[in-house]
């Protein structure tokens, strides 16, 4: 596959839109680490230093939220749900799926690659680049794959 096929374009939106949910990326780190329950992932995510909008406020990922991610990525097939009953309430961990893992791994590269260019594009400390954003004083260049292919 490449960047010119019509497959490599579909592929992708599948891939964004499998992890489209502003919070699905931190709970999948998260579970890197093993099966966790909801109160442990609930905790985990919100100790993580990542979400920050633009006016410098960091968001907070609420339950109501966390519930609806977690059905939503036990149905697309990238968590497992475990439920055991107990004395009290059911225990239900949630762990990834081989499928996620995978997904998490192939990414690594991307992540790199975004680290990089942000750093490069924002050099003022901004976490995302704005229209104009210049290397140096120079024009950032339209990237071959953009120009080449009309992908935005």
């Amino acid at each position: 596959m490449s960047p010119g096929d019509p497959r490599f374009i579909r592929a992708l939106y599948l891939a964004q839109n499998l992890f489209a949910g502003k919070w699905m990326i931190a709970i999948s780190v998260v579970l890197l680490a093993g099966p966790l329950h909801y109160t442990d992932i609930l905790h985990r995510v919100r100790e993580l230093d990542v979400d920050v909008d633009r006016s410098g406020r960091r968001s907070v990922l609420h339950e109501a939220v966390l519930t609806r991610t977690l059905q939503r990525m036990v149905h697309d097939g990238l968590l497992s749900r475990d439920e055991r009953p107990s004395a009290f309430a059911p225990s239900v961990v949630y762990a990834l799926t081989p499928v996620a893992t995978e997904a998490l791994t192939a990414a690594v590269p991307v992540a790199e690659w975004a680290e990089t260019y942000v750093e490069q594009a924002c050099p003022n400390g901004a976490t995302t680049p704005t229209s104009g954003s210049h290397l140096n004083g120079t024009p950032t260049p339209t990237p071959p794959l953009v120009s080449q292919y009309g992908i935005t």
